[in-house]
This record gives structure tokens, C-alpha cells and sequence, in this order.
């Protein structure tokens, strides 16, 4: 009696014992996807009181919850070493890139996962005869006027990138590497007049945390009107690409759902929605490429 009662706990040890290494070995056998990890809220927040509540991050959730022949980790880094982990062929990913032809020559990019609006400029609404007619705001000639000044992050902001270039030398243009949020809070307190910027959902999440917010007025520019595309991105490999071809197939399937335009249209201010919802239906969920 007593050898049957051993024997059959051996059995349960060996059977758990084989299980573990059948697990471990499925484990070890999947690629792993270092993925860029960015604190930029409220695009990504890898920190503090919204932490994991960022745009990116929620549609990130979708996308590697259905990536489970993968496994994942993220890796903090700056862009410049995103891109050189990328020219050197390790497999690397990232959300939420703007396409440029430069990356395209060592990236592969997925369809279309999300939007941004077009540049704009934001400041507080009781400020709002420095800026005259709003309908015909021009950047040039804010950058022009030496009595309002500004500040943007260092990083490309797509058509005005030749007009930053041109005036980033004057006094009223500080091109700095400080993250958006924190200019934000720069105009929030008085310390610059005006943000240039390509998510004005950052000003939205600091008034949000803000006991009596400001009025803020957002206003596009003469010179960039247009709402633009996100894509992800990975290493310009056959891996790469099957990374890539895989996650163009789950953007196929969750893009329409409401949880998906959830994700896309988190934090964005209230008066900016309707405009954002149409263009989802009309462009983002027609594009294929």
C-alpha cells in the first residue's frame, strides 16, 4: 500500500517536472520583440499617477495581447538609439512613428494605427489678442513677431520642420530636449506664450491634473492642415517584416471596434473630437498601407 502511495507521487513529480520544462521551452523558443519604451504623456506614461493610461499604450495592449507567439520587453531608450539598434538589424519595435522616407530605409511599417492632428498652436484663451485672426494664423509670422516667445522638443514636426530650422536661432524659439508635457507646463505658467504642437492631447492631460484649469484655445496654422497617419515599426529584417504583417492583420480586425477608437481618440480635447471621429471613419479605417 505505502509503495503504490509512492509510486504515485512520483508520477505527479515527474509529470509536473516535464510540464515545467515543456513550458520553459515553448518559452525560451519564441523571439522576443524589444520594444522602444518612451515616457512622452500622454502618448506613452511609463511613470507617475497615469501610469499605463497613455494613447499608445492602450492600443499597445491590443496589439501584443494577440503577438503571443512572441515575447516582449521593453527596452527605455532615446530615439537616436532606437534607430541604430534598428540600422543594426536587431529586431526592434515601436509604435506611433511618423513615416519619412529616411526610416523607411531601415524600418518596416504596418498600416495606419493611429492619428494626430496637424500642428497647432495652443495658448490660454485670455491671451487671445496677441494673436490676431485665427482663421489665417500664420507660424511664420508669430516666429516673426520677437514679443512672443515659444518652445518645441527637439524632433521633426513634418511641413514646418524648414520654418523651425529657419528661425531656430532667434531668442523667442527654444528648441530644447525637454519632453512636451513639460512646455506645456511652461505655458501653463506664464513662461512662454504659445505651444507648437503635433498632439495637443499633452495640454489636455496637464489641465486635467490642474485644480482650476485654464481656458486654452487651440488653433491651426496656414501651414499645416492636415490630420497625419502613426504607424508602428520594426527592423527592415524577414523578421521584421513577419512582425509586421502580423500586426497588420490584428489592425485589420481591432481598428474598427469601439475599444480600438477608444485607444486612438484618449486625451484629445473635447472640441477637437468630432472632427477626429470623422476623419477615423472616412480615412483611417479606409487605408490599407
Amino acid at each position: 500500500m505505502q509503495k503504490k502511495s509512492i509510486d504515485h507521487v512520483t508520477v505527479i513529480r515527474v509529470l509536473a517536472v516535464l510540464t515545467f520544462v515543456f513550458f520553459a521551452s515553448s518559452l525560451q523558443a519564441k523571439q522576443e520583440i524589444i520594444w522602444w519604451d518612451y515616457h512622452w504623456s500622454p502618448l506613452r506614461i511609463l511613470e507617475g499617477e497615469f501610469k499605463g493610461e497613455g494613447r499608445a499604450d492602450k492600443i499597445l495592449s491590443i496589439v501584443r495581447a494577440q503577438l503571443s507567439n512572441y515575447r516582449h520587453k521593453g527596452l527605455k531608450m532615446n530615439f537616436p538609439r532606437f534607430s541604430e539598434n534598428a540600422k543594426s538589424k536587431n529586431l526592434i519595435c515601436s509604435d506611433s512613428m511618423r513615416k519619412t522616407v529616411e526610416r523607411e530605409e531601415y524600418l518596416y511599417y504596418s498600416i495606419p494605427m493611429s492619428l494626430a492632428n496637424p500642428v497647432q498652436v495652443i495658448f490660454k484663451a485670455q491671451n487671445i489678442e496677441k494673436f490676431g485672426d485665427l482663421s489665417n494664423l500664420s507660424l511664420e509670422k508669430l516666429l516673426q513677431n520677437s514679443k512672443l516667445k515659444t518652445a518645441v522638443s527637439q524632433g521633426s514636426f513634418g511641413p514646418i520642420d524648414p520654418i523651425l530650422q529657419k528661425y531656430k536661432h532667434q531668442k523667442n524659439l527654444s528648441i530644447t530636449p525637454f519632453e512636451m508635457s513639460t512646455i506645456a507646463k511652461m505655458m501653463l505658467g506664464d513662461r512662454i506664450d504659445y505651444l507648437i504642437v503635433t498632439n495637443s492631447a499633452v495640454v489636455n492631460f496637464e489641465l486635467k491634473k490642474m485644480k482650476t484649469p485654464p481656458q486654452v484655445i487651440s488653433s491651426s496654422i496656414i501651414e499645416a492642415k492636415e490630420i497625419s497617419l502613426r504607424y508602428f515599426a520594426c527592423t527592415k529584417t524577414s523578421e521584421g517584416k513577419k512582425v509586421i504583417d502580423q500586426i497588420n492583420q490584428i489592425l485589420l480586425k481591432t481598428r474598427p471596434t469601439p475599444e480600438y477608437r477608444q485607444a486612438v481618440l484618449l486625451w484629445y480635447l473635447p472640441s477637437e473630437l468630432s472632427r477626429l471621429n470623422q476623419y477615423y471613419d472616412d480615412v483611417f479605417l479606409k487605408t490599407s498601407k
